[in-house]
């Protein structure tokens, strides 16, 4: 038996009643066992360590950064890929550019016998080494005027030598040979009107040689010259020939090295070149 009150604690038990409180100290015993209930444990709440809190906040930062640098990354790319595809169109365009002029170019190489039918003039080109100016290709102002054209070398933009040639209705019936005074007052109107024209186009022009000559059987004129334009400097022959109530213009231009090398060249175009009205 138990010597002590669960209740109380007195020590004063008689025939199981506490002497002292008077609880019957089995039943005491029960009571208190039985009432007792479970507690579920929960962890107390302890600030974190701040090293573990250190840790946590660099991985986060860590992640964080990683996170943000990503979209970066791929709009860097998607810029590089786009600047690719630009610079291969560029490319593409350019390598179809430069066929599409060699093809030009093949295309209006020409060689042999040569007639206008709409302005009536023949003349024979070498075989080899010039092309005709196709429609819409007479770009530069010089050119943008003439009835026909012709260059030498692989390049429109840039010859090495152009061919220009106009024709025109006369003021008067002109013989077929002139007396000196009626060709002395021709050339010099032949070469103001050069002078004027040639200002007009923003040249500095300088007649060095001038006189008369024969072209396609009709009396006509040469003037040579020197031009000066945007600090460009080029040698240009001009003929001029009537025939009838019609005169003729054929301009060759080019650089002084090229049109000194090809003189012979042009010489036997002009040795070729006829103009008859009457032939019509």
């Amino acid at each position: 038996m138990a010597s002590r009150c669960p209740k109380c604690g007195s020590d004063q038990i008689l025939n199981d009643e506490c002497l002292k409180c008077g609880v019957l100290v089995s039943k005491a015993h029960v009571t208190t066992t039985t009432s007792i209930k479970p507690i579920s444990y929960v962890a107390p709440e302890t600030a974190p360590v701040p090293e573990a809190e250190g840790m946590a906040k660099a991985w986060q930062a860590q992640t964080t950064s990683r996170i943000a640098s990503i979209p970066v990354r791929e709009k860097k790319v998607q810029y590089e890929k786009k600047i690719l595809i630009l610079v291969v169109i560029v490319l593409v365009a350019g390598l179809l550019f430069q066929g599409y002029r060699m093809l030009v170019h093949k295309a209006s190489a020409y060689g042999g016998y040569y007639r206008n039918e709409i302005y009536i003039f023949t003349m024979k080109l070498p075989d080899y080494g010039w092309s005709h100016y196709q429609t819409g290709h007479l770009k530069k102002q010089e050119l943008k005027e003439a009835h026909d054209a012709f260059y030498r070398g692989k390049d429109p933009d840039n010859p090495e030598v152009t061919l220009m040639i106009w024709t025109e209705g006369s003021k008067q019936m002109v013989p077929d040979r002139f007396d000196d005074e009626m060709a002395n007052k021709m050339l010099e109107a032949i070469e103001n009107e050069i002078l004027k024209r040639m200002k007009a186009a923003g040249s500095q022009c300088e007649i060095t040689e001038s006189g008369r000559r024969i072209i396609g059987n009709n009396d006509g004129f040469v003037i040579h010259a020197n031009l000066t334009k945007d600090q460009l400097f080029m040698k240009t022959i001009i003929y001029c020939g009537f025939n009838v109530s019609k005169a003729y213009t054929i301009q060759f231009l080019g650089s002084d090295e090229q049109m000194s090398k090809l003189y012979p060249e042009i010489e036997r175009i002009i040795d070729s070149f006829t103009f008859d009205i009457r032939i019509i």
